[in-house]
């Protein structure tokens, strides 16, 4: 029984079993629909059961987000879980387009309805702040707004910026303190004074000590730095030995300057080495202390250095009776001296100091001379000169002081002391007119003329020997001074014979001898005339120096005969001359000699003067060359003067006429000798180089050029530029001649004796 009941139980429940699956294996899955309501319509979409979604997004402006409630209450939804029918509502709000304008740019975004500009993103611009809102481009104050401002239309804000700066500081390690600099972000810094300190050089800045790696100046500021100096060491115990010799022989070029320090020099006698470096010794040497001061431009630490030196004194040239050579050399011209000054000069002049009313000398124009020229010439064994102007209405202080006993003294005393505190040679007096602008007669100031040299004379003798007084003498003043009384006084009289044209007519202003031609010199006014005036006065012909000048002066004529010479000045156009430069000269006519409608080059004879001529123009100009100077030279020995003077060497910077000097005055032997004056030369050489004057030389006149001699002695080779070797074949004498080549012109004889 029990056994049957087991087996039914179990039967029964296996069936039951079987009917279960079946029934099972027949269901359907559960379906719900997901409806979405936006814009007046339902999109539907069907998902299973229990499934998962997200809600899908809708481009819509102003579509804030899917909500179960039409009435928005409640929690947005993202996603959904479908355990039944759902249905979310889109929640749709106004929005409106908000520009920002800033450094020319815009940026556009969309915002909510009522948005307030605080809880908007605002543009992020590189290196700056945004300082204010404005609803203006011209950014008005009336306009501006602030954070708590809300979007309810579209709208325009404009931004006002300010750039954002970084400090940069600068740590100099010991040096000066250098200010930090404010940048702007993403600019350079500004190059920085240079930090100094003494015995260190500065290099570069650093960021890092350590690594040391050079910090450039383009490197943009991104951040505050602090930047480090880096430095080389410098030791400047050898800088007396580089710059100061133990014997000084010359003016030094010495550094007062450097990156980071000063140097300050010193001299234990100012009057014979400045601090500046200028030489100006005595005659004798003598040993000094040359100081240095080394002092730090940053800190302003020093350190002192101090030596012992000897500085040379000087030898001056003999003074050579009948081969004298003075030259005045002016502060306007003044640019130093060519090695053919130094050699030819043995006498410079500068020119000018002035007397005051208290009969002090005001040296202001000349002191640079006075520190710098002295030196040069005495290295050179040239002597040096203070010349004293009274020309015009500087006379009248010159003649007042020379009226009062007292005045007169002192101001022999002043000039007396330039020369000690200049260790200058001596002192020239250019007092030219005495009775003239002065308010006294001649004879009134004549006699206090001399006695001012008396007292000028006594107080340079007093000095030691060899002190020179001279004067600047017009030629045709005798009468105007003492003449025979100075002798006792004056080394020299300076002639000056230049200035001497007729002033109505084309005429020769230094003139040797008469013009044969009328009107070509003024009445009694030339050299040779005036040395007879001067010998009858009493002067002493080895004291005389004959002018020469380095200038020459221009009036337009009216007419051509004699190519301007002694033909009246034009009553039209230019009534009076005007002075030019040698050099000026030479640069703008003496190359346009011979060409068609323009300079001509004349030479009289009878004067032994040169003149230019321009016939289209009438335009005369009287002038010295190579040549006239020749002449003078060779008169000046044939007459036993004492030699010549020039006004004024600065005037010919081509050297040209200095030559001339030269060669005329035996002072040095030039490499070529101009076939020029009378005057003979002595020559034991095998070969020389001659030239004719140089009129020729720069002007298409050397195109018609000839040499020739009187006998065969020598033989003429024609060189380049118009110059001729001259081979010398025999002793003896010899005449050359440099002429046109149809002999009609005569440029210049050359006397030679061949030893």
């Amino acid at each position: 029984m029990s056994k049957r009941i087991i087996f039914l139980a179990l039967f029964l429940m296996l069936f039951s079993l079987f009917s279960c699956k079946k029934k099972g294996e027949e269901k359907q899955d559960t379906e719900y629909i997901l409806s979405y309501h936006y814009d007046n319509k339902v999109d539907q979409e069907t998902y299973k059961e229990n499934a998962s979604v997200n809600l899908k997004s809708l481009n819509l402006v102003g579509f804030v987000g899917w909500y179960e409630n039409p009435s928005y209450t409640g929690e947005k939804l993202d996603s959904v879980v479908m355990n039944k029918n759902i249905d979310v509502y889109a929640k749709i709000e106004n929005k409106y387009k908000l520009t920002f304008h800033y450094l020319d740019t815009t940026q556009e975004i969309m915002v909510v309805d009522g948005t307030k500009l605080k809880d908007i993103e605002k543009p992020n611009v590189l290196g700056y702040e945004i300082v204010g809102y404005y609803l203006t481009q011209d950014l008005n104050e009336s306009f501006l707004v602030d954070n708590s401002f809300e979007i309810i239309i579209d709208t325009n804000i404009y931004l006002k910026l300010s750039p954002i700066s970084y400090t940069v500081s600068f740590d100099s390690q010991g040096a000066q303190e250098i200010k930090s600099q404010k940048v702007n972000y993403g600019m350079n810094i500004k190059r920085t004074e240079r930090p100094c300190k003494l015995n260190y050089s500065f290099k570069y800045w650093t960021l890092d000590l350590n690594t040391k790696e050079e910090f450039l100046y383009t490197t943009p500021i991104m951040d505050n730095l602090v930047l480090y100096a880096v430095y080389d060491e410098v030791s400047y115990n050898d800088i007396l030995d580089e710059y100061i010799p133990d014997e000084i022989e010359e003016s030094l070029d010495l550094p007062f300057d450097d990156l980071d320090v000063e140097f300050v020099w010193s001299s234990s006698n100012e009057e014979i080495f400045l601090n500046s470096g200028i030489y100006n010794p005595i005659r004798s040497d003598v040993e000094i202390e040359v100081g240095l001061e080394v002092v730090s431009k940053g800190t302003g630490e020093s350190q002192k250095y101090q030596k012992t030196v000897l500085i040379k004194g000087y030898n001056l040239k003999d003074l050579v009776p009948g081969d004298v050579v003075i030259g005045y050399t002016s502060s306007w011209y003044y640019k130093g001296y060519s090695e053919e000054v130094l050699k030819t000069v043995d006498v410079l002049d500068i020119s000018f100091a002035y007397v005051y009313d208290d009969a002090s000398l005001k040296i202001s124009d000349i002191q640079t001379m006075l520190n710098k020229a002295v030196g040069i010439a005495h290295k050179a064994g040239v002597r040096m000169c203070l010349s004293i102007q009274g020309y015009g209405e500087a006379t009248e202080q010159f003649s007042n002081c020379a009226a009062d006993p007292t005045l007169r003294v002192t101001l022999a005393a002043n000039m007396v002391e330039m020369v000690r505190k200049y260790h200058l040679d001596g002192i020239d007096i250019d007092w030219e007119y005495p009775g003239s602008y002065s308010g006294r007669i001649f004879t009134e100031d004549r006699k206090n003329y001399t006695l001012l040299m008396k007292e000028i004379r006594e107080g340079l003798d007093k000095l030691g020997s060899g002190y020179l007084l001279t004067a600047a003498i017009p030629s045709w003043g005798a009468g105007n001074f003492e003449m025979s009384a100075l002798a006792q006084y004056f080394d020299y009289y300076n002639m000056m014979s230049y200035d001497l044209e007729n002033p109505n007519s084309g005429s020769h202003h230094a003139a040797l001898n008469p013009s044969s031609v009328s009107g070509g010199t003024t009445v009694n006014n030339s050299i040779s005339e005036s040395l007879v005036s001067w010998v009858n006065a009493g002067v002493p012909k080895e004291k005389i120096l004959i002018g020469i000048a380095f200038y020459g002066k221009s009036i337009i004529v009216n007419g051509t005969l004699n190519n301007g010479l002694g033909m009246a000045k034009s009553t039209t156009t230019q009534t009076k001359y005007n002075n030019i430069a040698y050099a000026a000269l030479m640069e703008q006519r003496l190359s346009q000699i011979g060409k068609p409608n323009n300079y001509t080059y004349n030479f009289d004879y009878s004067s032994h003067a040169p003149y230019q001529f321009r016939a289209s123009t009438k335009y005369f100009t009287t002038y010295e060359n190579e040549l006239s100077i020749l002449y003078k030279c060779d008169y000046a020995k044939d007459n036993n003067l004492g030699g010549v003077m020039i006004w004024e060497i600065g005037e010919d910077s081509t050297n040209t006429l200095i030559k001339a000097v030269a060669q005329g005055m035996n002072k040095w032997e030039n490499e070529e000798i101009i076939v020029g004056s009378d005057l003979q030369i002595s020559i034991d050489k095998k070969e020389v180089i001659i030239k004719p004057v140089n009129e020729v030389i720069n002007s298409v006149l050397k195109e018609d050029l000839i040499y020739y001699a009187d006998n065969d002695k020598v033989e003429i080779i024609k060189q380049d530029d118009s110059k001729a070797l001259l081979k010398l074949k025999e002793t003896g004498n010899v005449t050359v001649f440099a002429t046109s080549s149809d002999k009609t012109v005569n440029y210049g004889i050359l006397n030679l004796e061949i030893k």
